[in-house]
Order: C-alpha cells, then sequence, then structure tokens
C-alpha cells in the first residue's frame, strides 16, 4: 500500500512585559491508496500561559485538546478493528514557581482525560472501548538550592493516581 502522511501547523505567540501566552495547533492525516479504512487525522490544540519571567517566581497554565490514533504497531492495537482506534486527550497542567535568591520552590498538577471511540471489526460488530477510559491525576513538588550558576542540588516529590470508569456491572468487567 502507497501511504501518505501530513502535518500542517500555527503558532502565536504573545509577550507582554510581564506574561506569555502561546496558542498552538496542529493537524496531521495519513492517507492509504488502497485501503482507506487505515486513514486517520490527527488535531491538537494547546494554550499555554505564564505570568511571571522564566527564570523568577512565576505561574503556569497549560489546556490542551488532542485526537490522537493507537498505531497498528502498538502493542495495545486491537487486531480485530476494521481501522485504527482513535482517543481523544484534554489536559489541563498548572504550576508555581517561586524563586528566592538561590532556593527555588515549585509546585504543579496535572489532570489528564483519555476518552477511547469504539470501533468495529470487520464483520461490522461493535468493540467497546470504553474499559480504556481513565483520568490521570498528577501532582509535586521540587526544591531546588543553586551553589553556583553550573552546580545546584535538587529534591522532588511525586504523586499520581490512574482512575478507570470501569465499574464492578459494567459489561467487560472481570472480578480477579
Amino acid at each position: 500500500d502507497l501511504m501518505l502522511d501530513t502535518n500542517a501547523g500555527f503558532r502565536m505567540v504573545r509577550v507582554g512585559s510581564a506574561d506569555r501566552m502561546v496558542l498552538s495547533t496542529q493537524i496531521g492525516q495519513t492517507l492509504h491508496a488502497r485501503n482507506s479504512l487505515e486513514d486517520r487525522t490527527r488535531l491538537s490544540t494547546r494554550i499555554f500561559y505564564r505570568l511571571g519571567p522564566d527564570d523568577g517566581s512565576n505561574l503556569q497554565l497549560t489546556g490542551t485538546a488532542s485526537r490522537q490514533t493507537i498505531s497498528r504497531r502498538d502493542i495495545n492495537n486491537i487486531v480485530e478493528a476494521r481501522s485504527p482506534i482513535q482517543f481523544n486527550v484534554f489536559a489541563l497542567e498548572s504550576g508555581y514557581q517561586l524563586s528566592l535568591g538561590r532556593v527555588t520552590l515549585s509546585v504543579d498538577a496535572s489532570a489528564f482525560n483519555f476518552d477511547y471511540s469504539d470501533a468495529r471489526t470487520r464483520a461490522g460488530a461493535r468493540l467497546d472501548q470504553d474499559f480504556r477510559d481513565n483520568l490521570r491525576l498528577i501532582a509535586g513538588g521540587a526544591a531546588r538550592y543553586d551553589f553556583d550558576p553550573r552546580f545546584a542540588a535538587l529534591v522532588r516529590g511525586s504523586y499520581s493516581r490512574i482512575e478507570y470508569s470501569l465499574d464492578p456491572g459494567d459489561s467487560g468487567f472481570v472480578f480477579p
């Protein structure tokens, strides 16, 4: 099969005296000459905002929405699916950094929501993908001491949790 892979995007940046905002969008398309069921489109939009300087105390916020596809070569691919399985990812990320001379303290928190689309077999039967849907929550913090511009000590800790939307009683739930 002959395959054509195209990508395009744009990025807008606004830099103010005390803040920065970036909006970016990307689109990608993979087309197949003989098997159009394998065609896929990737979309992504991201907005980033930072209040404060890069190298000083600042607050950062990021929101992302994207449409992605599981590669046919991926270990998580379902071979019976007529076409590649697609999923949406919605993310919110935030962080705060406080600079006090040689000491820098930072905290961050993120939430990622993964929503998988159902697929169809070649015979037309539905392949439910709800068991893959999940919410990932991550929180962390760090402390850094700069001994000089080339050497620093860093301590970082983080906590993460993944919550799946499949509950006992849902079709596809198997209790061990």
